[in-house]
């Protein structure tokens, strides 16, 4: 957890944060744990702590995740994601538990990139949202997300070469 906002990103990382607990208490989830001043720190799921763990209404666990677009190629997202992402829930009959991601709008096809690297991008408990745009949209599974991606970055592709 950033100390006094390390710096522009440790910053952006916190705003990111903030967005993110509002989305999730505006869905009716409970915030059980948060890396942010006010809630206890969170417990490690896998290798890593998740900067949001949160309870829905049946008490099954959400996880989410906040990410700047200079962290989302590292190793430590890489392994975070992983782990994220295939945390099964003991209460919750071995379901994989939701995880959502939080990033600045600027970097989507920098996150599409790093989920498709990773295989996760057919995963439906993988939900990403911008900070400008929320969420990518709501009735969409990320597949039908990075297909959108993807065809932006066709389209800026041809507009390059013409």
């Amino acid at each position: 957890m950033p100390t006094l906002f390390d710096g522009v990103e440790g910053f952006e990382h916190q705003e990111l944060l903030k967005v993110l607990i509002k989305k999730f208490q505006d869905s009716g989830l409970k915030i059980v744990k948060a890396s942010l001043a006010g809630y206890d720190e969170p417990y490690k799921i896998g290798r890593h702590e998740p900067d949001i763990i949160a309870m829905d209404g049946r008490g099954l666990l959400v996880i989410g995740e906040a990410k700047c677009c200079d962290d989302l190629n590292s190793r430590l997202t890489e392994e975070q994601f992983q782990d994220f992402s295939n945390s099964s829930m003991l209460n919750g009959g071995g379901k994989v538990a939701d995880f959502h991601i939080m990033i600045p709008e600027s970097c989507e096809l920098q996150l599409g990139k790093v989920l498709s690297e990773l295989a996760l991008t057919s995963r439906t408990n993988i939900y990403c949202w911008t900070r400008e745009q929320q969420p990518i949209d709501d009735d969409l599974t990320l597949k039908d997300g990075l297909q959108e991606l993807n065809d932006l970055e066709s389209v800026h592709r041809t507009a390059k070469n013409t």
